[in-house]
């Protein structure tokens, strides 16, 4: 269990050094928030599962939003990176 805390803290603090703006951090924590949405997204859609086609719309507009999301995290990470 040491080995994993000494590990963890040598990782965060290469980060700090390599990113003094936590660029990555904010791209992880959108990419979280982003799969929980879609996550939650994709248990609504589970209604509309016996009714195949709007099953299939709904779990379509679920994926593509995430796809979108993540990319805009991606987005804010470089533009974070390029004003830090």
């Amino acid at each position: 269990m040491e080995k994993i805390v000494s590990e963890t803290l040598k990782s965060k603090l290469f980060l700090k050094q390599v990113d003094p703006c936590n660029c990555e951090a904010i791209r992880i924590n959108c990419i979280g928030i982003a799969t929980s949405a879609s996550l939650a997204g994709n248990l609504g859609c589970a209604t509309l599962d016996l009714a195949i086609l709007p099953g299939i719309i709904c779990h379509a507009a679920v994926l593509a939003g995430q796809y979108f999301a993540s990319s805009n995290c991606n987005l804010a990470a470089q533009n974070c990176l390029a004003n830090c």
